[in-house]
């Protein structure tokens, strides 16, 4: 879907792939955490392999929602792709720069998708990912998804699923052995993670 697509624009525009062969052979899910590492603004622009910026943000988005897979080697993937994407204020300048007089790039993405919209939802895949590592912990990952069933990025799971997981949490706790010393400090620990899966506050901006 949109990691070939993606591909094959990079590609057409004669993009240096070199970087990404070691993954080859690996799954789409690598290899398209290898096509956004190798995209990362840092780099020099005639050696990203996925341009526009606007391109970038949308392949890893697709890649990462589209996956299946809830196991903890595929959270460390989402995570690494998250961890390379660019955020809004290099995003913002990086547009600019590639739309070369100063305003296109930023009004209007690759699709129907503004970049400030990609933007927006690079920012809920960063909750998403925070609400899976405390969903892991309790080994209840979900699909990734299962964060957009819903309209509110706050909360992201649909009001079914996320009570399914708060009883699932309960339930979990309630199997512990009791008599420990531990059980007062154990309801805690679920009570906060319940919270965090409610509330689920956007991740704070990154340092000036």
């Amino acid at each position: 879907g949109g990691i070939a697509a993606a591909a094959a624009a990079a590609g057409a525009a004669g993009a240096d792939v070199a970087a990404a062969a070691p993954l080859e052979g690996a799954g789409e899910l690598l290899l398209a955490a290898a096509a956004v590492r190798c995209s990362r603004l840092s780099l020099p622009p005639p050696r990203r392999l996925v341009r526009p910026t606007a391109l970038l943000l949308r392949t890893a988005l697709d890649a990462v929602y589209a996956s299946p897979r809830t196991d903890l080697e595929a959270l460390e993937v989402f995570t690494a792709i998250y961890a390379d994407l660019p955020r809004r204020a290099d995003a913002e300048a990086a547009a600019v720069e590639e739309d070369g007089e100063g305003g296109g790039a930023l009004a209007v993405a690759s699709g129907e998708d503004s970049l400030s919209d990609l933007l927006d939802r690079v920012d809920d895949l960063g909750s998403h990912l925070r609400a899976q590592r405390i969903l892991a912990s309790w080994r209840l990952q979900v699909p990734m998804a299962a964060f957009r069933e819903t309209g509110d990025s706050a909360a992201g799971l649909s009001a079914e699923r996320a009570h399914t997981i708060l009883r699932r949490i309960a339930r979990g706790v309630g199997r512990r052995p009791h008599g420990s010393g531990g059980d007062a400090g154990a309801w805690q620990e679920a009570r906060d993670d319940m919270l965090s899966l409610v509330r689920l506050p956007p991740p704070p901006p990154p340092p000036p």
